[in-house]
């Protein structure tokens, strides 16, 4: 979808309206958050407000809970390390593009039906429920006083919602000489072997759907420019949006900067100056292209956004580019010899597959035992690595066993109780089992006032014997007998038997052995592979029993560049002209 996602142009900023106010907040748990709208509600703080936006006062509770909220959705995104200030600018700017956004929805007639925003209120309620909070409490430490103040804000961010859909539904439908351009820009499409007809809905649906964020974004830069902001609270003033430098005729803005180093902090320990240098770079490349462009007489629409402006030029100056390119057949020949792997239809199949847990008898677990006491015997301080490495049986074992520093608490109750009863320097004296194998501990250090050690084991897993595999064998039969009448599916085998942990469909099982979601699995995929299609089967891998049935499988075939030959200029174009791009920098 490379060709698809360059004309799909979606800007950082419109995203975090609908986030922030569409009732899917977190839990705020900050001290200083809680502080800082408790005291809004002081009574020497009664009327303040953050600024005035064409003539109504924005309350300074309608600023902080949005940079509460926003600071907290960053956060629980992964987003580490977020400067306070960058986080305080881009909520001053969507608090404006807030109020902004519900005048135009209020001007182009967006009702709420109240019975929507009491439904919004119920999931809510529910959310912070599943999280373990306490809901009442949730909207007085978010500056809810009542609940008609969570009932006001969620029908703002419903009407957001309506208007930003109505937008995209009253798009201009696009033409279909630029459906068809999407379409042979999508080498995807081609591999997959659909047809223009089997996309064309998709294709216009997506288009739409970005005409109609165009639309708004047309809207809001009209409004800002015609937006009168004044009476700024002066702890505020700082977060107003002003201009960060000037490149090559274009002005770029503290909140441009912002919404990029925002995706930049948690990667540079927060490192703001790093951020800013890396994100003014970014746009000193842009702008080189959006001139480059200008000067081969590229124009774009100046009443959008300045990311969306800079994309736009990169764009077409792209198409332009590709558009001028005229390779010959050896050209196209030669491109497709240098990536003749990427053409060849690679083998795989495609599996239903329903994973059975299987207990280990008594037996099993004896033979390990056994095992695991005779290593025992042999293990001393100076030989436990090498013993690991040729005996450990999970992913220690390549580095001889060796397991770090752990806390109690990180480890089973019957492997700690060992490690923290055993002496430092020396090897635990007996076998250890645990629910996870048999285990031989060579108890490292300890720091028993911390809760900590260091150790290292040996682990022997039992191993399904075939009486064991025979033992239960009836009831694998009985399953796959009732999957081939029609009488249970596979795929649903967990909602009947609490021993089958998971089943689904895996698409892409190569005959390497790697298996999507479960990893590399080379008995599994052999057993997939030799397998008659449609027909259900198994094979024991472990302590579990995998049932499959292939649905599909492709064979590999060489490619033959005459038959694909289209799809091969589609891919040199795209190349080339990506090259000559980079050759302007």
């Amino acid at each position: 979808m490379k060709g698809f996602r360059k004309h799909m142009k979606v800007g950082i900023w419109i995203v975090t309206i609908l986030l922030v106010f569409s009732g899917v907040f977190s839990i705020i748990t900050s001290d200083t958050t809680t502080r800082v709208i408790k005291n809004l509600f002081s009574k020497e703080n009664d009327g303040s407000y953050a600024f005035m936006l064409n003539g109504k006062k924005i309350s300074l509770i309608d600023f902080e809970r949005t940079r509460a909220n926003f600071g907290t959705q960053l956060s629980l995104g992964g987003y580490k390390n977020i400067d306070q200030d960058t986080i305080g600018t881009l909520a001053f700017d969507e608090v404006i593009n807030k109020h902004l956004t519900l005048n135009l929805a209020e001007k182009a007639g967006i009702k709420v039906a109240s019975s929507d925003v009491e439904q919004r209120y119920k999931a809510q309620e529910t959310a912070i429920a599943s999280q373990g909070g306490n809901f009442r409490e949730w909207q007085r430490i978010n500056g809810y006083a009542t609940k008609d103040d969570l009932l006001n804000d969620l029908e703002d961010g419903l009407r957001m919602e309506k208007f930003l859909q109505k937008l995209q539904s009253e798009a201009k439908a696009p033409a279909e000489e630029e459906i068809a351009k999407i379409y042979a820009d999508n080498a995807s499409y081609q591999a997959a072997g659909k047809t223009l007809d089997d996309v064309r809905e998709e294709i216009t649906g997506a288009l739409k759907k970005n005409e109609g964020e165009r639309d708004y974004y047309r809207l809001i830069e009209k409004a800002r420019a015609e937006m009168k902001l004044e009476y700024v609270n002066k702890n505020y003033e700082k977060f107003m949006e002003k201009e960060a430098f000037a490149e090559g005729g274009f002005s770029i803005s503290n909140v441009d900067v912002a919404r990029l180093s925002m995706t930049l902090l948690p990667y540079l320990n927060g490192d703001k100056g790093q951020a800013e240098e890396q994100v003014s770079q970014f746009y000193k490349r842009q702008i080189v292209l959006a001139n480059k462009a200008k000067e081969m007489g590229i124009t774009v629409d100046e009443n959008l956004p300045l990311q969306v402006k800079l994309m736009d030029y990169q764009v077409k100056l792209y198409d332009k580019i590709r558009s001028e390119l005229n390779p010959t057949d050896g050209d196209l020949e030669a491109y497709f010899n240098e990536n003749k792997a990427s053409y060849d239809t690679k083998a795989e199949a495609t599996a239903e597959i329903a994973i059975l847990d299987v207990d280990y008898s008594p037996a099993d677990w004896k033979a390990a035992r056994d095992k695991a006491e005779e290593l025992l015997k042999k293990a001393t301080v100076e030989n436990f690595k090498d013993l690991a490495r040729e005996n450990s049986q999970d992913g220690s074992a390549q580095n001889g066993g060796d397991l770090g520093w752990f806390n109690r608490d990180q480890m089973v109750k019957e492997f700690s109780d060992a490690v923290f009863s055993g002496e430092p320097g020396k090897i635990y004296p007996e076998v250890v089992e645990s629910r996870f194998g048999e285990h031989i501990i060579y108890v490292e250090e300890l720091k028993k006032e911390e809760n900590q050690a260091k150790a290292s084991h040996i682990i022997i897993l039992p191993i399904l014997s075939e009486e064991t595999k025979e033992g239960i064998l009836p009831k694998i039969n009985d399953m796959i007998a009732k999957i081939e009448k029609g009488e249970a599916s596979l795929l649903k085998l967990n909602e009947v038997d609490p021993k089958v942990i998971y089943a689904n469909t895996f698409a892409g099982i190569t005959p390497e052995g790697f298996i999507p979601n479960i990893g590399v699995s080379r008995e599994l995929a052999d057993a997939i592979y030799l397998a008659e299609e449609g027909k259900t089967s198994y094979v024991f891998i472990g302590n579990r029993c995998y049932l499959f049935k292939k649905t599909k499988e492709v064979k590999y075939e060489e490619a033959k560049y005459e038959e694909i030959k289209e799809r091969v200029r589609n891919d040199y174009l795209n190349a080339t002209a990506q090259k000559e791009i980079e050759k302007l920098f």
